[in-house]
């Protein structure tokens, strides 16, 4: 069994991203997804930023 320090749930863009900080701060995270490919809103959206309705 691994120890980590950090455990992320959900690999979108502000899960990698503060996976990827706690690296650099030294810490031992683990990513935790529903999926194995992405397909959730970070993969869906582009980064668009648009008002609806």
């Amino acid at each position: 069994m691994a120890d980590y320090d950090l455990a992320i749930v959900g690999a979108g863009v502000i899960g990698l991203a503060t996976a990827q900080v706690a690296a650099r701060c030294g810490l031992r995270a683990v990513v935790i997804d529903r999926d194995t490919q992405a397909n959730g809103a970070s993969i869906r959206n582009f980064g668009l930023v648009v008002v609806s309705g």
